[in-house]
């Protein structure tokens, strides 16, 4: 047999290839055809500092999966675009793609603020083949007392995973209104 041409090697490389070319952007399609690949498990957990709220992880409403990065504050939780609370594990195989909800409700009498330090994956070996489009952005949000706030975010595979599952893991750290105000005035997300 002869060498591949460049050809023959682009269109192998084409079709091995589950990405959907879409306004200039590349879009991850979902892998259902191919579910005898191996599976991911990924675990997404939060750990407090200063930080009297609990982050919950729900499920989000089919309209609003491809609204990635949407974050807002909302009156009454029922405003928030879910389907109920979910576990923090998910199971994801090659070239699959996940978007769920990060939501905290403030019942405190007082603003909170907070920022998400970059997550950690642990083992650090685990992350190859992840991509998670979350809240590490380097702003400052604010719960307003009695409101809700939620985050639209994805968790996307690539075609090549290491199957060894892994911890995503997020620092919360509260920060003073006063400090929120001033030092993080200017990363300070507008609701």
């Amino acid at each position: 047999m002869g060498k591949p041409t460049v050809l023959g090697k682009t269109a192998k490389l084409l079709s091995s290839l589950f990405l959907l070319k879409v306004a200039g952007a590349f879009v991850f399609m979902p892998a259902t055809a191919h579910s005898s690949a191996p599976m991911k498990r990924i675990t997404v957990k939060f750990e407090y500092r200063d930080f009297p709220l609990r982050m919950e992880i729900h499920d989000v409403a089919e309209k609003f999966a491809d609204s990635v990065a949407l974050t807002e504050v909302v009156g009454k939780p029922e405003q928030v675009p879910s389907v109920g609370v979910r576990p923090d594990v998910f199971e994801l195989g090659a070239m699959e793609e996940k978007s769920f909800l990060l939501v905290m409700k403030n019942s405190t009498g007082d603003d909170k603020y907070f920022f998400a330090v970059p997550h950690l994956a642990l083992p650090a070996e685990g992350a190859g083949g992840i991509f998670f489009e979350c809240l590490c952005n380097s702003s400052v949000y604010k719960i307003p007392p009695g409101k809700t706030w939620y985050r639209v975010v994805r968790l996307q595979m690539e075609k090549r995973l290491f199957p060894a599952p892994v911890a995503l893991v997020h620092s919360i750290v509260g920060v003073s209104a006063k400090d929120a105000n001033s030092r993080y005035k200017a990363r300070l997300h507008d609701n």
